[in-house]
């Protein structure tokens, strides 16, 4: 592997591509338009793989011994694991890390997916591909109505700025999602539309849940 492509591993796995890393304008996210518009993830083709459709195969366009699918935290793990072996790195959106990705709004950067970790193999790793840890004080926090809450669906819960009875639904629905048997109804879930656990609930929890609901992709434009 050549000394380019090996550095380009370590600084995207290390969240540290502006360092300089030579990296094809094609890889980067789309710029910015002019228009409104909502960004995420295109899970169309992974929907109809889902459903059954079989797509034709086309013709082998390159040989290698290893193919990783997905440039998402564990393929680039994988991808550096295996710099010195013969492998093609597969990845279906227009940027690596996939939800270790940050975004912009208003100025104010933001993760568009799971970003924290405590395991202490991952410590060591980021260590070794140059990425300090740093401390994560406030777990899941919401700003709401210009009022920033840490730990939302934990202690934050009574400190939303929200009437007590809306502070009440949240833990109601709070218990009620985590006594879910997920493995039993997995299927199920797959199917159902977030909409259908948020029957009865007031219009505060259904906010909340549609921003989770599009992974904090939503992103308007200027």
């Amino acid at each position: 592997m050549s000394p380019n492509r090996r550095d380009f591993i370590k600084f995207v796995v290390a969240g540290a591509v502006a360092s300089g890393c030579p990296l094809e304008s094609a890889l980067f996210a789309a710029p910015a338009e002019t228009t409104p518009s909502i960004e995420g993830e295109e899970n169309k083709i992974c929907h109809q793989v889902r459903d059954g459709k079989v797509f034709a195969r086309p013709p082998a366009s390159a040989n290698h011994d290893i193919v990783i699918v997905g440039g998402g935290m564990s393929g680039l793990v994988s991808s550096y694991l295996l710099q010195k072996h013969d492998f093609l790195l597969l990845e279906k959106e227009p940027h690596f890390g996939g939800n270790a990705y940050q975004m912009e709004y208003q100025g104010q950067a933001y993760a568009t997916g799971s970003a924290f970790g405590d395991n202490e193999i991952v410590v060591a790793f980021g260590k070794e591909v140059g990425l300090e840890p740093f401390p994560v004080n406030n777990f899941d926090p919401t700003i709401v109505n210009g009022e920033f809450v840490a730990d939302t669906w934990g202690d934050g819960i009574d400190k939303l700025p929200y009437p007590p009875a809306v502070r009440e639904a949240f833990k109601k629905f709070r218990k009620e999602l985590l006594a879910i048997e997920l493995e039993k109804r997995r299927e199920e879930l797959s199917n159902a539309p977030l909409t259908d656990l948020m029957k009865g609930y007031p219009p505060e929890i259904k906010l909340r849940g549609c921003g989770n609901a599009v992974d904090g992709g939503t992103k308007p434009k200027r």
